[in-house]
């Protein structure tokens, strides 16, 4: 009796586990959690449908593939740093035509590729350009942090 009992209690365990984890899977795609503090790399088929549900935020558009890489791994950085969300579109993907306007995936046209922008209610309010912005690696998270800063103190982030 004392085998089947612990048997029972392990296949319970393990069940509660198993529903534990979709349930915290589901809550996340469903957003039913918003944690601060992370990059959100939003795939172009739904990233017009996330950012207006999120209309005020940081949105980074990157475009070229080895600068990206970097300036993902510090924009992460720095967005756990700040406990802020960042979205990140990557426009140079496959599944984004050549003819394709920014505003289909529901970036404004104004703001540039490479480039980390701030947007209150659905309006880009300011960014910071990589290339033309910072001068070297060293000043990018400097950059990117004092950009935050200031959209974060003149606008807030909800």
């Amino acid at each position: 009796m004392a085998i089947k009992t612990k048997v029972i209690i392990v296949a319970l365990v393990i069940c509660v586990a198993v529903l534990s984890l979709c349930a915290w899977k589901i809550g996340q795609s469903q957003e039913w959690f918003t944690s601060k503090g992370y990059l959100v790399e939003l795939k172009p088929k739904e990233s017009k449908s996330y950012l207006k549900k999120h209309p005020t935020g940081f949105v980074m558009l990157s475009w070229d593939e080895e600068s990206r890489k970097v300036y993902l791994s510090h924009i992460k950085k720095i967005a756990e740093k700040k406990s802020i969300t960042v979205s990140e579109l990557n426009f140079n993907q496959s599944s984004i035509g050549n003819r394709d306007q920014q505003t289909e995936y529901g970036i404004d046209p104004d703001q540039k590729l490479d480039s980390l922008a701030f947007y209150k209610d659905g309006k880009l309010k300011s960014q910071v350009f990589f290339d033309e912005d910072v001068k070297n690696l060293e000043d990018l998270d400097s950059a990117i942090e004092t950009f935050i800063d200031d959209m974060t103190q003149i606008y807030g982030t909800d």
